[in-house]
């Protein structure tokens, strides 16, 4: 089941259909069941090709703004209905506005669009929020791993999901957790051979881990470290 810290991970379209689907269906379509069948309709999931050159790109937002966007519309709701029936002297109808300002607040706060871009003929990525731009580097620096469920799941056992991560960069999650280790290790490894990914699996030393990139330091480079260089002097 999601957490409170879900609610402040980075998110999209696919993911939202992904993790709620899952969840909703998890006895009949299990996440790499799910995943499989978003490999066959798109090859380059979680990317999709841009037609701009070769660039794959990933668009997401914060699930917080999709609540936040949620509980504006209840106590908005809740606030109309309260006008509509004179009940404004109610006492709890302060509360809805703050609410709905609050929510507001928190659409705000989210309302960046996150953007990761792969450049396969270069070997390249970018990650950027909005119009700002925080790294740009080679494929070493950008995966696809196997995390361990942290907290106890729905089946009573340890359970497994993917995510994409990378030097200065955002972890999006790719499913919701599953015990079907082999299956979703296999997809993972798909996935990574079909961006030119690396692949890391659960285990921090492990025969599984496919190193298709290796660490060039003078490959990468941080507009956040630069900023906080450039501040510094």
């Amino acid at each position: 089941m999601p957490s409170w810290r879900d609610w402040l991970r980075p998110t999209s379209d696919f993911k939202i259909h992904i993790y709620y689907s899952s969840l909703l269906s998890s006895t009949s379509v299990p996440p790499e069941a799910i995943l499989s069948q978003r490999l066959l309709e798109n090859p380059y999931f979680p990317f999709t090709y841009t037609g701009q050159g070769a660039a794959l790109e990933l668009t997401v937002r914060y699930e917080g703004f999709y609540l936040a966007i949620l509980v504006f519309l209840v106590s908005s709701g809740v606030a109309v209905a309260w006008i509509a029936t004179d009940y404004v002297s109610n006492g709890f109808f302060p509360l809805a506005v703050m609410t709905m300002i609050v929510a507001m607040a928190v659409m705000y706060h989210f309302r960046i669009i996150r953007r990761y871009t792969l450049y396969p003929n270069d070997y390249q990525y970018e990650y950027a929020s909005g119009d700002q731009v925080h790294v740009h580097g080679d494929f070493s620096n950008i995966y696809i791993r196997l995390h361990r469920e942290a907290l106890e799941s729905l089946y009573r056992q340890r359970t497994y999901y993917l995510v994409l991560n990378g030097f200065e960069m955002d972890r999006l999650p790719l499913c919701a957790p599953t015990p079907n280790l082999d299956e979703l290790r296999q997809i993972g490894q798909r996935i990574a051979s079909n961006l030119n990914l690396n692949y890391f699996d659960e285990a921090n030393i492990s025969k599984h881990h496919v190193i298709r990139h290796f660490r060039n330091d003078r490959g990468v480079f941080s507009f956040r470290e630069r900023g906080q260089i450039d501040s510094e002097q």
